[in-house]
C-alpha cells in the first residue's frame, strides 16, 4: 500500500536585531543641545535599509526616534516592532523604562518610517543617570515583519528516519579540557597552570603546530622543540585571558563573560589571537572592541589595533576621537599615556586627521 503525505506552513518573514546607544557624559550633552534638537547614532542596518537613532535630551521626557530609511528598495514588511529599554550597569533592561512601540507600514512611497519613544519623564531620569556615572546605554530592538505567506509544500516520507541532532563536539571537546584526560603539555601563566592536548591545539593553530611538531629528529623521529609533557611558559598574558583563550581553542566559543569584563576580555584575547595565529577569534575579538568604544577604552584598543594590524579597529578608534570634546577627555587618562608612549606614530595620525577637519 502506497501512502502518500505533504505538509506546509503559512509563515511570516521577518528581519531583526538590536542597536545599543551608549550617551556618555549625559550632562554635558545635555547643555549643548538646545531644547527641541537632537544628535544622533552612527548608521546601522535593518535588514536591505540603513537606520540610525535620534536622541533627544532636552525634552520634557527623554525623546528618542528610530529612523529607517528605505532607499531605493520596495518595502515588502507590512509591520513594524521597536523596542527602547534602559540598560544597567549589567547590560539588563531596568523595570519601567522600557516602551515598545507597533505600528503598521502602510503600502505608501514614503522614503523613511519613524518609531518614537517617550522614556520616564527627566527629573526621574536625570536622578538614576547622576547615580550611574553621568552615563547609561540604551538597546532598541527592532522586528519587521512581511505578510503572512505559504511556503510550498513538502512531500513527506513516512519511513524517513527521524533528523540528527545538532553536532556537539564543541561539548566533548569542552570536557576533554575541562577533565584533562590524556593532556601532555602543560601552559604555567603567572601562578597557575593549564593542562592541554598537543594535537587538538596544533590542529587550531598554525603556531602551535610548529612548536609542537615543526621538526622532526633524524634519530628518534619524534617532535623536537617541546618534549611531551613539558612546561610551556607564556609571558605577558593573564591567566583568566589564557583560560578563556584554550576554551576558544576547544569549543570555537568564548566562555560566559560578564558585561563588566568585555571590554578588557576582548584585549587580552585580541593579543593572544594575534600571538597564535587565532584569525578568527581577532575578528570577534575586533567586533567586540568596535562596539565597546568609549572615552575610557579607546586609547588602549587603539594602541592594540596598531600593534596587532587590526585596520578596521584603528579606524574605528581614530573617527571617534574626531568628535567634539572626546580627545579632550581621552587625553587625560593612563590609557591615553601608553598611546603616546607605545605608539607616537598614531599620535601624527590623530593630528593629521584632526587638522583635515
Amino acid at each position: 500500500m502506497s501512502i502518500c503525505a505533504s505538509s506546509s506552513a503559512i509563515v511570516v518573514g521577518t528581519v531583526s536585531g538590536y542597536h545599543l546607544l551608549k550617551i556618555d557624559s549625559y550632562s554635558r550633552i545635555r547643555d549643548l543641545i538646545p531644547s527641541g534638537t537632537w544628535t544622533k547614532s552612527l548608521d546601522f542596518r535593518v535588514g536591505y535599509y540603513t537606520a540610525h537613532i535620534e536622541y533627544y535630551p532636552n525634552s520634557h521626557y527623554i525623546s528618542l526616534r528610530l529612523i529607517i530609511d528605505i532607499g531605493n528598495y520596495i518595502l515588502n514588511h507590512k509591520r513594524g516592532q521597536v523596542q527602547f529599554s534602559l540598560l544597567d550597569k549589567s547590560g539588563k533592561p531596568v523595570p519601567g523604562r522600557t516602551e515598545t512601540i507597533t505600528t503598521d507600514l502602510p503600502d505608501t512611497n514614503r522614503q523613511r518610517f519613524t518609531f518614537s519613544a517617550h522614556l520616564p519623564q527627566r527629573e526621574d531620569w536625570e536622578q538614576w543617570v547622576l547615580l550611574n556615572g553621568d552615563c547609561f546605554t540604551i538597546r532598541c530592538d527592532f522586528t519587521l515583519m512581511e505578510a503572512p505567506s505559504a511556503t510550498t509544500p513538502v512531500q513527506l516520507d513516512l519511513a524517513a528516519p527521524a533528523p540528527a541532532p545538532p553536532s556537539d563536539l564543541h561539548r566533548h571537546l569542552g570536557a576533554l579540557l575541562l577533565g584533562g584526560e590524556g593532556a601532555d603539555v602543560t601552559f604555567h601563566v603567572g601562578q597557575e597552570s593549564f593542562h592541554a592536548h598537543r594535537c587538538v591545539l596544533a590542529s587550531r593553530s598554525l603556531v602551535f603546530k610548529a612548536e609542537f611538531f615543526g621538526a622532526m629528529t633524524m634519530k628518534e623521529g619524534s617532535p623536537q622543540g617541546q618534549a611531551r609533557g613539558a612546561a610551556v611558559p607564556v609571558d605577558g598574558v593573564e591567566a583568566q585571558a589564557f583560560g578563556a583563550f584554550l576554551h576558544f581553542v576547544y569549543t570555537d566559543a568564548l566562555p560566559d563573560i560578564s558585561h563588566e569584563e568585555e571590554t578588557w576580555m576582548a584585549q587580552h584575547l585580541l593579543v593572544l589571537a594575534d600571538r597564535y595565529d587565532m584569525e578568527r577569534l581577532k575578528l570577534i575579538c575586533q567586533g567586540k572592541l568596535r562596539n565597546r568604544i568609549d572615552v575610557s577604552s579607546v586609547a588602549t584598543t587603539l594602541a592594540l589595533a596598531e600593534q596587532h594590524h587590526c585596520h578596521g579597529l584603528k579606524e574605528a578608534c581614530l573617527d571617534f576621537l574626531e568628535l567634539p570634546g572626546n580627545l579632550r577627555t581621552v587625553v587625560s587618562t593612563h590609557g591615553f599615556d601608553h598611546l603616546a608612549t607605545s605608539c607616537p606614530a598614531v599620535l601624527r595620525e590623530i593630528i593629521a586627521k584632526l587638522a583635515a577637519l
